[in-house]
């Protein structure tokens, strides 16, 4: 898969077709657009030319975690969850972790600092799935889950469940929800891939 280019300001959007935030509503009818009809593709360049900056928060797990939340928030309705981060500070020498404060649930998650910050590409995604159930949900496209780049789709609860549901098999070939992402071990999303790529 190409590496993808993820900054918002550099790309142009369709307001007529894009699936953003303020026309999101809380709860949809199964209906793929000519965009989505990618995703049930039986070729693997169709689906993948589907994700892009348009589309699907594509995060590189290397940058920091407020433009991480940026790309979330563009996929939700204005206001719908707010957070702030806490500031970095060291205590006798120690750096204290900084909290990441998702308002909608009143969770407090631990952002990882220093030579760990890389595993707020993994914080990030999980927290943000959490605040925004249930009427959202955070799934990840699953091929690209061990890359350093990745993809993650948002979409109302109701969409996913309908998808699922009309269309199985596509499901269970490109996408893992969070909480199924954090029960594989590394060694089966690679067998898992792999399979797929091959």
């Amino acid at each position: 898969m190409p590496r993808l280019a993820r900054r918002a300001d550099s790309i142009h959007v369709d307001t007529d077709t894009h699936p953003r935030a303020d026309k999101l509503p809380l709860s949809v009818q199964m209906h793929l657009t000519d965009r989505e009809q990618k995703l049930i593709s039986p070729f693997l360049d169709d689906i993948e030319n589907f994700f892009d900056n348009d589309t699907s928060v594509i995060i590189d797990w290397r940058e920091p975690p407020e433009e991480m939340l940026e790309d979330f928030q563009r996929f939700l309705p204005p206001g719908y969850f707010s957070w702030k981060i806490s500031p970095y500070f060291s205590w006798r020498n120690f750096a204290l972790p900084r909290l990441l404060y998702l308002k909608q649930k009143f969770l407090p998650i631990v952002l990882p600092i220093g030579k760990n910050r890389f595993f707020a590409g993994d914080v990030v995604p999980t927290g943000v799935d959490y605040a925004i159930k249930p009427e959202f949900e955070v799934h990840i496209y699953f091929p690209t889950a061990l890359d350093d780049t990745q993809c993650y789709l948002v979409r109302p609860t109701t969409w996913w469940r309908d998808f699922q549901k009309n269309y199985p098999a596509e499901y269970a070939k490109i996408f893992l929800s969070m909480d199924a992402l954090h029960d594989l071990s590394v060694n089966d999303l690679y067998h898992r891939i792999k399979a797929l790529r091959t």
